[in-house]
């Protein structure tokens, strides 16, 4: 646990400095935001005039707060997957809206509004999730994990486990589900780390970097792409502005994992 705080806080150090001094370039000089010609407007999303704080509001977040509370321990405990989850939140929409006493019209035209904002980023989710789909059911992962093994096995330890990192950040562009990745990999990462002598929590460390730092730049992320949809920034702009930190994040997971290794974590 030591040696990942310490990575946390040089990923989180180089993060805040990163923003901060592209803020402040920023700020200076507008011309040099990579968004410089995007004409955002906050009133496409409506007004933003004073509401007074009513019941209903402090009665809605009180209902919210639990009812998300329930999903997740039906989730932890009773083995709840997405069927459920969405049957909840659907219940949760009629609850809350009977709450905010909106009549039949008013929740179908806030529910349309709703779909109208998320409607193309759940449509690049879809894309996302089906190259991963194709790569999968076409055994094309087992092909390069088997390659990529045969590789990593001959390797000393530190080049090695460098390699781990490499292919897990490669994996996690056609597996971009954590969990996804952690099932078809680490099988066969956990004992290949045996076999070269490298710890299972480096192997494991390892996995945690490819899998986590690669999310912010590879288009199969579901997540991401959603959310650069809902903020309407083009895809090879955010590439541009996220690779100079992606870089120094795998600089420091590399120099980590070789420490990894050096000191037998």
């Amino acid at each position: 646990m030591g040696l990942r705080l310490l990575l946390f806080g040089f990923l989180a150090a180089a993060g805040f400095y990163f923003l901060m001094r592209y803020g402040d370039r920023v700020k200076k000089n507008p011309s040099k935001s990579l968004m410089s010609k995007d004409h955002f407007d906050l009133d496409e999303f409506g007004s933003f005039e004073e509401v007074k704080l009513e019941k209903k509001h402090i009665y809605i977040l009180l209902f919210f707060v639990l009812s998300y509370a329930a999903v997740l321990y039906a989730v932890q405990t009773i083995g709840w997957g997405l069927i459920e989850m969405s049957a909840c939140f659907i219940g949760i929409t009629i609850i809350v809206t009977k709450i905010a006493g909106m009549n039949g019209d008013e929740s179908m035209a806030a529910f349309t509004k709703g779909l109208e904002i998320m409607i193309i980023p759940a449509l690049v989710v879809g894309v996302a999730r089906g190259i991963s789909v194709v790569l999968q059911e076409g055994m094309i992962i087992d092909t390069l994990i088997h390659h990529a093994s045969a590789v990593l096995i001959s390797l000393p330890k530190i080049v090695a486990a460098e390699g781990m990192l490499v292919f897990q950040s490669t994996l996690n562009f056609f597996i971009p589900s954590a969990s996804g990745q952690a099932l078809v990999s680490m099988p066969l990462m956990t004992p290949m780390s045996d076999l070269i002598g490298i710890s299972r929590q480096t192997a494991v460390l390892a996995f945690i970097l490819g899998d986590g730092l690669s999310n912010v730049i590879i288009p199969t992320n579901g997540v991401l792409m959603a959310m650069l949809g809902l903020a309407k920034i083009p895809f090879e702009k955010w590439f541009r502005f996220v690779l100079p930190l992606f870089i120094i994040s795998i600089l420091i997971a590399v120099a980590f994992i070789a420490l990894a290794v050096t000191i037998g974590y």
